[in-house]
């Protein structure tokens, strides 16, 4: 795995600083805008992790994403030299955006998934790695769920057979107004830098930046490549209905049953979990339903067992926000 947010570029720092209860939300104060009093805070992808990005008035700013994807896919690399991958998948918000017209301070071209996927075939070129297939770039784009459904998807193209190794790479790079104003509108955007999920008085999450790799490989080609696994995936399910954008059905009915069709899959008990990971957004709504669904699952037992959001320590990152996550419950 790898990983880079508002608390480092390593995974060292970055379990000391999750582990100590140090947070890298801090206000942005780079957000384009014609409104003198935009009321943002959020959690920025900082230089100081050792990242040189483009400045933000220098060309296309979607290009911030390549150097970030550079890094994050020499650090899983490093485990791969002289091995070949089967498949790719990144996940991302951007390919296919068109910018221009509204938005001419930021640039006037297309960024196609095709474009991102020569970006990413360049970089596994100069990491001398095979990807085998020229079909088995894949993008993903499936707002707070791409980190989960990315990992998932590879998860079962390895445990079908299909593939034997794999590498996901998922990242959020846009703490911009067009992509911030929404939410503030919508009245998710906590009003300070700092996000209390769960707690009485929170008022929404902080934006972040940042991504996450991951290297996934069955149990023979794990026998190839160098150093060990931090966990075993055990399933993946993906469930989805047609219902409000921003609020899940009251009943959580369909949550339930993709809970526990991963816990049978897994062979796994809900006796058996030892932490829970939330998704904590802090918002008013979703911090209640994620509560009671963690009671219909568990039951009593939902008062007992550890459960912890990391969205305040190094913000929501939305696209990568899954990822990001699945780090640091693997490193616990």
């Amino acid at each position: 795995m790898s990983q880079i947010s508002s608390l480092g570029d390593d995974l060292n720092r970055f379990w000391s600083s999750l582990s100590d209860g140090h947070s890298g939300a801090s206000a942005i104060g780079e957000v384009f805008t014609n409104e003198k009093n935009f009321p943002v805070r959020a959690a920025h992808f900082q230089k100081a992790n050792r990242l040189e990005l483009p400045e933000l008035n220098k060309g296309l700013f979607v290009s911030e994403n390549i150097p970030v994807a550079r890094h994050l896919l020499g650090e899983v690399g490093a485990r791969l030299k002289g091995l070949s991958i089967d498949g790719v998948i990144w996940g991302h918000g951007q390919a296919g955006y068109k910018f221009g017209n509204q938005m001419d301070s930021y640039a006037t071209e297309v960024f196609t998934a095709r474009r991102w996927t020569l970006e990413i075939r360049r970089i596994f070129k100069s990491l001398e790695i095979e990807i085998r297939n020229d079909h088995s770039i894949v993008n993903h784009s499936n707002s707070c769920l791409t980190g989960i459904t990315a990992l998932g998807e590879a998860f079962q193209n390895i445990a079908s057979g299909r593939w034997r190794r794999a590498v996901v790479l998922v990242q959020e790079i846009r703490c911009r107004d067009w992509v911030l104003w929404p939410y503030y509108k919508l009245n998710l955007l906590a009003d300070g830098a700092v996000m209390r999920p769960f707690a009485n008085h929170r008022n929404g999450f902080v934006k972040g930046e940042g991504g996450a790799a991951f290297l996934l490989e069955s149990e023979i080609a794990m026998k190839e490549s160098v150093g060990s696994p931090y966990c075993q995936i055990l399933s993946a399910v993906n469930l989805a209905d047609s219902w409000k954008t921003f609020e899940p059905r009251q009943d959580l009915a369909m949550a339930e049953r993709c809970i526990r069709i991963a816990l049978s899959e897994a062979n796994i008990q809900p006796g058996q979990i030892d932490y829970v990971n939330l998704y904590g957004s802090a918002s008013r709504k979703g911090d209640v339903m994620e509560t009671r669904l963690m009671k219909k699952v568990f039951g009593a037992r939902a008062y007992e067992i550890p459960m912890s959001a990391i969205k305040p320590q190094v913000g929501h990152l939305n696209t990568a926000a899954a990822a990001i996550e699945t780090v640091a419950t693997a490193l616990m």
